[in-house]
């Protein structure tokens, strides 16, 4: 399966791994976007998940336009079977639309609560018992596409940011890669 990966924040970088040791996937390469000028000196700054693929010597395409014609037909020249896409930003139908299967996308709540941004601090701030994640297809809406897999996690008592965040990027990672093994049935 020709594979494309879009990302830019670390929450999907366990997942890009997970991506790179599937045997059934064939990654063409990870869209993210180019360095941005940030901190003292306003520095060019990678995404991470950028670094990760220098890291591992992972093609990139640097792109921050989605609507770019040359990006666009860039990818459609790939043939590609399926777009995962997490921690990227919002696709337009024309970009999410171009595989074979579509495009899908990794989110860290249990569909449909807490569509958009912040699910984690969401589940925290009302101090929900459980959370977890879901992998959906793309579609027009925001996080609204049709569900493939959600797996259920238990929130632990006092639990901070980035402890849920690391555990829900693993449990991610493990659902993409589930969800690519067992795509024709789901």
């Amino acid at each position: 399966m020709k594979v494309f990966f879009f990302g830019n924040g670390d929450f999907g970088i366990n997942a890009l791994e997970k991506v790179c040791n599937n045997k059934k996937i064939s990654l063409v390469s990870v869209v993210t976007n180019p360095p941005k000028k940030a901190g003292r000196g306003l520095k060019n700054h990678n995404t991470p998940i950028h670094n990760y693929c220098i890291e591992n010597n992972i093609k990139v395409i640097l792109n921050d336009n989605l609507n770019d014609i040359n990006f666009i037909q860039k990818l459609n020249d790939f043939n590609p079977d399926l777009f995962i896409v997490i921690s990227y930003k919002i696709m337009p139908s024309n970009v999410f639309s171009l595989p074979k299967f579509g495009s899908i996308n990794l989110h860290p709540s249990i569909l449909p609560k807490y569509r958009g941004a912040s699910p984690i601090q969401y589940a925290i701030f009302n101090d929900d018992k459980s959370t977890g994640v879901t992998i959906f297809k793309l579609s027009k809406g925001v996080d609204s596409g049709s569900i493939l897999y959600q797996k259920n996690v238990d929130i632990p008592d006092n639990i901070i940011f980035t402890d849920l965040y690391t555990i829900l990027s693993n449990i991610g990672a493990i659902a993409i890669d589930y969800t690519v093994n067992n795509f024709e049935q789901l």
